[in-house]
């Protein structure tokens, strides 16, 4: 039993330093981020909620991410204002963390920015904002926005910012509902960071 033990903890001795230098570039890959995103960004995530693989892939085109919010900046720190509840309740609220907390369990991430107008992004997030403390919808109701969830507050910051249907919902099975992907499809988004460029393809 002791060599078990000993075996063990000799390769987790070893696997140390490989997983003090993952860390280290985790968190200089979120320095990076955190100077490049600005407000107004669209900033979507693949989680590892139990939900998330079909959130994922309800998604039409492109299967990466279970998760979207819109990229704030409070006293200079980059924030994400998104709507999330917890897997079994459905209960939770919009709500504004900061950028490491909403990308801590992520394993893919990418960031789009709307390519409009001066001032467009800010009021993107000024939006956005004015939604904190909404209540999350579970039932994925697109008429009434009292109560939201995730992709619907992005086309709602989107689409009253610009006057226009930038992000519009697609039907599935007859409903009416903004997949993950309809955030970012429009033309005028350009991609700003992508995981795949500071860790490789997933």
């Amino acid at each position: 039993m002791k060599s078990v033990r000993f075996v063990v903890a000799a390769v987790l001795l070893l696997m140390l330093p490989f997983r003090t230098a993952f860390c280290a570039a985790q968190r200089g890959s979120l320095d990076i981020l955190e100077a490049v995103v600005n407000e107004g960004d669209v900033i979507l995530r693949y989680g590892n909620g139990f939900w998330s693989p079909f959130f994922r892939d309800v998604s039409p085109r492109e299967k990466r991410f279970s998760h979207v919010g819109i990229v704030v900046r409070q006293d200079g720190l980059a924030c994400v204002v998104h709507a999330s509840a917890y897997d079994f309740s459905g209960i939770g609220q919009v709500s504004c963390e900061p950028l490491r907390d909403f990308l801590h369990d992520a394993t893919d991430f990418a960031v789009y920015r709307f390519d409009g107008a001066s001032g467009v992004r800010e009021r993107i997030a000024g939006v956005a904002l004015s939604f904190v403390g909404r209540q999350f919808d579970p039932l994925f109701e697109l008429g009434d926005a009292r109560r939201l969830y995730c992709s619907e507050l992005v086309m709602h910051a989107l689409n009253i910012s610009t006057g226009r249907k930038v992000v519009v919902p697609v039907a599935i099975n007859g409903c009416e509902i903004v997949t993950i992907d309809n955030c970012y499809a429009d033309g005028r988004f350009f991609s700003v960071a992508d995981k795949r460029q500071f860790y490789g393809a997933p």
